[in-house]
């Protein structure tokens, strides 16, 4: 582990070794995209960094691509929904839901 300094301070820095850089150096050659995956988390790390709080939420959703085969959204029954609602029905006033 090393540490670099810069005017804001002390930052964390990873340092690479050989096979490490040449693995890099390889996939950077080889035209390939990464996984559709790791471009996700890739950008909501960037968004959270940036403050960008409801548009990385919003990220993490269903994607668009996978929409046929993407796992069913679980759902509340309308029978425990309506529970919840009686019990929270001060707070859900408060915030005008």
């Amino acid at each position: 582990m090393n540490y670099q300094v810069m005017a804001g301070g002390m930052n964390w820095v990873e340092v690479l070794d050989r096979q490490q850089l040449q693995a890099a150096t390889d996939l950077a050659a080889s035209d390939s995209s990464p996984h559709v995956e790791w471009l996700f988390i890739r950008d909501a790390r960037s968004l959270l960094n940036a403050g960008e709080y409801r548009r990385a939420v919003i990220d993490a959703c269903r994607p668009f691509e996978r929409l046929k085969d993407f796992p069913k959204v679980a759902r509340a029954s309308p029978e425990l929904r309506k529970q919840v609602a009686e019990k929270f029905a001060d707070v859900l006033k408060k915030i005008g839901s």
